[in-house]
C-alpha cells in the first residue's frame, strides 16, 4: 500500500511566532492566497503526490527547541481532551507520519485527504497549539459537463449568457471547534475578444460561489469569434494549471467595436506655421487620416458625417471603413462615425480645429549655404491656393512657384543670381471666409526682397 506521510514545510501559519510548516510537495496555503479562514491557523491543499514521490510529507519547525505532539481530528466538536486522538507513531516528533489505510467515520480518511491536526507545543513556560486542517485534491470531484453560450435574456450587443454545469465537491473544513466551513470555489472564464485599438486580447473574469450543477451568468460580449474555457477553482489553478474545459461550438458576436482615430498627415514645409496644433487641427489644407478601427467582420456599416459646426450645411458623407479627408476651410469641425450591422451599433465622434488664414514675407534672404535663411519663403498657415513670381530690375521673371512650403534659392536657372534687390507678387487665399465678401479670403501682396551673399 502506498505510504502517505505528513511533514509540514514553507507555511508561515497564522497567529504564531517564528513557526512553519513545510512541505515536499506542491501545496496551497489558503490564507496566503486571500481566502478568509474561521477558527483555524490554515488549511493546506495539494494535489496527490508528486515529483516521483511514494508519499507527501509535511514538517513542523519552531526556532527555539520544543516539546511537539500530534493530534487528529476525531470528532466534529473537538476538545482536546477528549475528542483529539494523540499520535502514537512520531507523536513527538516534528514529522508526523500518517497510517495508509482511510479512517471510517468522520472524518472520511487520514491519507492527508480531508483531515484536521492540532500540533501542541511548548514556548518557554506556555502550552500552545496550531489547528490545521488539509486537503487532497485528488479526491475533489470537480468537472465541468458542458458551457454554452447564446444571446438568452440579453442584450447581445453589450453582454452574453453563459451556462455552465458544473460537478464539483465543496471544499470544506472543520474549525477548531468543531463548525463546518465552505471555501467558496473560484473558477476563472476565459475569451478571446479585442481590445480598443482591434489587436486581440484574452478576457479572464473569476466567477465566485459557483455551484454543484447548472450556473447562468452573464459576461461583456466578445467582439470576435470565440470559444469559452473555464478554469479549474483557485487551488487546482496553482496545482494543476493546465487543466481546464472549453465549450464545443464557437460563438459568433454580434457586438460591434469602433475607436476613431484620426492621424494629420505631415508636411515638411519648415515656413508653414501651427501645422498641427492640439489634439487635432493646424493650419489647412489639414489631411487627416481616419481610422475606424472596428471588429470586422462582425462590423459591417461604416457612416462618417463631416460637418462645420458654424455651417450646417458644411456637411459631407462617407461610407468608407477607412479615409482620408482634407480640411480646406478654418472653422471647428465634428467627426462623427457610426459602425454597425443589422444587430448593434455604435458611435464615436472627435473635433477638429483649422486655424485661419495667415501670411507674412521676409525683405532679405542670404542663400550661401550656411543652412540659415538660404531661401526667400513666406510665413504662413491656412493657405489653400498660392502663385508667386519674382522678377528682377528689369522686370524679367526669374523664378515662380505654387507651393507656399517651397521657396527661392536665390538661383536663375542653373546659375547663382546676382545680390540685389528683386520684386515679387504673390497672390493667394486663405481658409477662412472674407466677411464683406463672403469668399475665401484673398491675399495679393507686392514688394522688394534684397539677395544678399557673404563672403
Amino acid at each position: 500500500m502506498k505510504k502517505i506521510i505528513l511533514l509540514l514545510p514553507f507555511l508561515v501559519l497564522c497567529g504564531v511566532i517564528n513557526a512553519q510548516i513545510t512541505s515536499n510537495q506542491t501545496c496551497v496555503k489558503a490564507s496566503q492566497i486571500g481566502e478568509v479562514l474561521h477558527d483555524i491557523d490554515e488549511v493546506i491543499v495539494y494535489k496527490g503526490v508528486i515529483k516521483n514521490s511514494t508519499s507527501i510529507t509535511f514538517t513542523y519547525s519552531y526556532t527555539t527547541p520544543t516539546t511537539i505532539k500530534w493530534y487528529r481530528y476525531t470528532t466534529t466538536t473537538p476538545i482536546l481532551t477528549s475528542t483529539y486522538e494523540l499520535r502514537s507513531d512520531y507523536a513527538t516528533s516534528s514529522t508526523l507520519i500518517l497510517p495508509t489505510a482511510a479512517t471510517p467515520g468522520y472524518p472520511p480518511a487520514e491519507n492527508g485527504d480531508k483531515c484536521g491536526y492540532v500540533i501542541q507545543y511548548e514556548d518557554g513556560l506556555e502550552t500552545k497549539y496550531m489547528y490545521i486542517w488539509v486537503i487532497d485534491l485528488m479526491n475533489q470531484i470537480m468537472a465541468v459537463n458542458n458551457i454554452v453560450a447564446n444571446n438568452e435574456g440579453v442584450d447581445p450587443c453589450v453582454s452574453t449568457h453563459l451556462m455552465v454545469n458544473l460537478m464539483c465537491d465543496d471544499i470544506e473544513y472543520y474549525s477548531k471547534l468543531g463548525v463546518k466551513y465552505t471555501i467558496p470555489q473560484k473558477y476563472l472564464i476565459t475569451y478571446n475578444s479585442l481590445d480598443s485599438l482591434n489587436n486581440p486580447v484574452k478576457v479572464s473574469i473569476e466567477k465566485s460561489n459557483l455551484i454543484n450543477g447548472e450556473n447562468n451568468f452573464t459576461v461583456p460580449a466578445p467582439y470576435k469569434e470565440t470559444k469559452f474555457t473555464v478554469m479549474s477553482n483557485q487551488f487546482e489553478r496553482i496545482l494543476d494549471p493546465s487543466k481546464s474545459y472549453t465549450s464545443l461550438i464557437d460563438y459568433f458576436p454580434v457586438a460591434v467595436q469602433s475607436n476613431l482615430k484620426a492621424k494629420v498627415s505631415e508636411r515638411d514645409g519648415l515656413n508653414e506655421i501651427d501645422r498641427s496644433k492640439g489634439v487635432l487641427g493646424g493650419s489647412a489644407p489639414l489631411d487627416v487620416d481616419l481610422s475606424s478601427n472596428s471588429n470586422k467582420p462582425v462590423a459591417q456599416y461604416f457612416e462618417w458625417y463631416i460637418s462645420n459646426k458654424a455651417d450646417s450645411a458644411d456637411l459631407v458623407y462617407y461610407t468608407d471603413e477607412d479615409l482620408r479627408y482634407t480640411f480646406s476651410k478654418s472653422g471647428l469641425y465634428k467627426i462623427k462615425l457610426r459602425v454597425s450591422n443589422p444587430t448593434c451599433s455604435v458611435n464615436d465622434s472627435i473635433d477638429a480645429t483649422i486655424l485661419e488664414s495667415f501670411m507674412e514675407i521676409p525683405n532679405v534672404f542670404t542663400p550661401n549655404g550656411d543652412g540659415k535663411n538660404d531661401e526667400f519663403r513666406v510665413a504662413y498657415k491656412s493657405i489653400v491656393q498660392f502663385k508667386g513670381i519674382i522678377y528682377n530690375r528689369w522686370g524679367r521673371k526669374v523664378f515662380e512657384w505654387t507651393d507656399p512650403g517651397k521657396g527661392w534659392d536665390g538661383r536663375i536657372g542653373n546659375r547663382i543670381a546676382q545680390p540685389g534687390a528683386y520684386y515679387y507678387i504673390i497672390e493667394a487665399k486663405g481658409s477662412d471666409i472674407d466677411p464683406l465678401t463672403n469668399q475665401l479670403k484673398t491675399y495679393i501682396m507686392k514688394g522688394d526682397i534684397n539677395l544678399l551673399r557673404g563672403k
